[in-house]
């Protein structure tokens, strides 16, 4: 039996080697996750570091050490789950694009959050 993979990558590699579908193919299927609508409940984490263009890995590295975030991350079943503060589902429901943003941008953005204490978001319609 297969090993559990630790990220989706990884995950990539092994459907590739098992089923010898090609890296290009598992690219467009990997890539083009629609990204959830619902913003209520727990989401990959995956989905949400790439709707917030965060680091990947973000919010594994932040259930790991710990971190005060704007969140609640959950470990289940070797998944990462995030589910966002209400102020930023608020947001992402009325339509605002958000994303990790340096603090010489925050005047750029019409709503700025801090996801952690190094890390600002920025929403823009």
């Amino acid at each position: 039996m297969s090993k559990v993979p630790d990220n989706l990558l990884d995950y990539m590699q092994q459907v590739e080697k098992k089923h010898k579908i090609s890296k290009e193919v598992l690219n467009d299927i990997f890539t083009n996750f629609p990204i959830p609508k619902n913003w209520d409940d727990y989401q990959l984490a995956f989905y949400v570091e790439k709707k917030l263009e965060l680091n990947k890995g973000y919010f594994s590295i932040a259930l790991r050490k710990g971190y005060e975030i704007k969140a609640s991350i959950q470990n289940m079943h070797g998944h990462i789950y995030v589910k966002l503060d209400d102020e930023i589902i608020k947001l992402l429901k009325d339509g605002f694009v958000g994303a990790k943003i340096k603090p010489g941008e925050v005047d750029e953005y019409d709503h700025v959050i801090k996801l952690t204490k190094n890390t600002i978001l920025g929403f823009y319609k």
